[in-house]
């Protein structure tokens, strides 16, 4: 059966925070955990609301320092 032919209604699961669908309840709290701020320290279980809420508990507790690589846009990497 073809994507296209399946609706929001097909999906039995949803985030509606994020708008993401689900098959089934295991993907959805699998891929929910992947997607929380949590502490990178593996002994951690810590959770934050946020990329400040995290940058601060791992400087806090862990005393180190957090920070990102930011990458160009795709559109400016692609040669012309």
């Amino acid at each position: 059966m073809p994507f296209t032919s399946f609706g929001p209604n097909d999906v039995p699961y949803k985030d509606a925070k994020l708008s993401i669908f689900f098959e089934t309840q295991e993907m959805m709290e699998d891929t929910l955990i992947l997607l929380r701020f949590n502490c990178p320290d593996g002994s951690c279980d810590y959770i934050a609301g946020g990329w400040s809420d995290l940058k601060l508990h791992i400087r806090g507790i862990h005393g180190h320092l957090m920070w990102y690589e930011h990458s160009p846009p795709l559109r400016s990497m692609v040669a012309t």
